[in-house]
């Protein structure tokens, strides 16, 4: 249920003009790459990441 309502409350906040390069297939592939391939954190030294993500994969971003 409370999956069902985040849905519904984030509905239409992805807009595909907003991320043009992120349009195909590949492009989310490439992004995901570069993710996965990041060395310093996505978030200040002063911000502790979560112990854990909801989203798979998220975990490796910070290791």
């Amino acid at each position: 249920m409370r999956q069902r309502e985040a849905l519904e409350a984030t509905a239409g906040a992805w807009k595909d003009e907003d991320h043009p390069d992120l349009m195909t297939d590949e492009d989310v592939e490439r992004f995901i790459d570069e993710l996965r391939g990041r060395r310093t954190p996505l978030v200040p030294d002063s911000e502790k990441p979560p112990e854990r993500y909801i989203f798979p994969g998220l975990n490796d971003v910070y290791q």
